[in-house]
């Protein structure tokens, strides 16, 4: 008996859990109003840790501004 219930504790927080997961993922698809690519693209690396990329997409916009 004791070991269902823990198994029942522990189904339950996993679901909670997964429920905060889905809700954080839900917050973070919703986006304002489309702004230029390349700063979508460089908020998006910087938002998964990938800073390189990040630098690599400021880098790619300046260059376009220069011309």
């Amino acid at each position: 008996m004791n070991k269902y219930l823990e198994a029942l504790r522990k189904l339950e927080e996993n679901r909670q859990k997964l429920k905060d997961c889905q809700k954080e993922l839900r917050e973070r698809k919703k986006k304002p109003v489309r702004p230029c690519q390349s700063a979508r693209k460089r908020r998006k690396a910087r938002r998964d840790g990938l800073e390189v990329a990040a630098e690599k997409a400021y880098a790619t916009k300046m260059a376009k501004r220069k011309k």
